[in-house]
């Protein structure tokens, strides 16, 4: 922008009230006369996988962490990521989770560029604190050093939709894609993804960062949810004992698809086969993935 242009952006704005937002807005300036490079969006992924927990009351998986690194390998080789990052197990606490989104996503990328969240194991609900969930809980998904001791244990340990929520802010202006593959019920067979403690009946439809994803939106983000399950179903670990239903099945897409593939081409793929092999392999359940994304969101997993 040359000088009159600036003071055309002063003459339009000195006028108008000052105002505020909860994100990060991150300006840069260069030389008029320096030539700059273009490039594509850069895409970058995050998967985190957790089947061992240091709270030996909450239940062992046995393949979460086959789950992240799976899917891990198969975007890089298929999907054009430029940077990947993987948590497991123990790496997986909630401070080094908080630090892979809060920072290391938000200084690998820039406005424009498209970022991957992967999450495989445990998923639960506790009440709602702050009247901001339709059905009156929060869901929360489990890391490596999640406690059960208490509500008030959980709340702190856990990463909570709300939490969750206000960390991608920091990465207003990308273009983001969270990928669930947890259950928000409880369970009883070894195959199923819930803590497998008491836990409320879900009244509607998946809603992890429902609230959140409206405010979201509100300040330019371009988000989609891919889920594995509804809020009442649970994720089933496959009989096999390789991955879980849907991360399979996702894998095998990506690996054996030809051609580019958009994230509402997999869901479409996925919901036929996730309920098929659960209702074969698990008689009298399903489980159905669900896709949540913003209005005109259009995303590529392989290009």
């Amino acid at each position: 922008m040359d000088a009159q242009g600036l003071k055309g952006v002063y003459v339009e704005l000195k006028e108008q009230p000052a105002c505020w937002a909860e994100h990060h807005v991150n300006v840069t300036t260069i030389p008029a006369d320096k030539v700059r490079a273009v490039r594509g969006p850069r895409r970058v992924g995050l998967y985190v996988g957790v089947s061992d927990f240091a709270d030996t009351r909450i239940r062992r998986l046995s393949i979460s962490h086959n789950d992240a690194g799976r899917l891990r390998e198969a975007m890089k080789e298929h999907c054009d990521l430029d940077t990947v990052i993987l948590l497991i197990d123990e790496q997986a606490t909630l401070a080094n989770i908080r630090t892979a989104i809060c920072h290391t996503l938000v200084e690998a990328t820039r406005p424009g560029d498209v970022v991957f969240i992967y999450w495989s194991g445990h998923g639960a609900r506790c009440a709602d604190d702050n009247n901001d969930e339709s059905d009156g809980y929060d869901e929360y998904l489990v890391p490596y050093d999640g406690r059960l001791d208490d509500l008030e244990a959980i709340r702190r340990s856990m990463l909570l939709d709300d939490t969750f929520g206000r960390w991608i802010q920091d990465l207003d202006g990308r273009r983001i894609v969270v990928i669930l593959d947890t259950c928000h019920s409880g369970g009883h067979s070894k195959y199923e993804k819930g803590l497998g403690l008491p836990e409320p009946v879900a009244k509607g439809e998946f809603d992890f960062l429902d609230g959140e994803f409206a405010r979201i939106k509100d300040i330019g983000h371009e988000t989609a949810m891919l889920a594995s399950a509804k809020a009442s179903q649970v994720a089933f670990e496959r009989r096999e004992g390789d991955l879980s239903t849907m991360t399979y099945f996702l894998i095998k897409l990506l690996e054996q698809g030809n051609g580019p593939i958009t994230l509402t081409q997999a869901f479409e793929h996925l919901k036929i086969q996730v309920p098929a092999y659960v209702e074969k392999q698990f008689p009298g359940t399903t489980q159905t993935p669900v896709l949540v994304k913003a209005p005109n969101t259009k995303v590529y997993l392989r290009l």
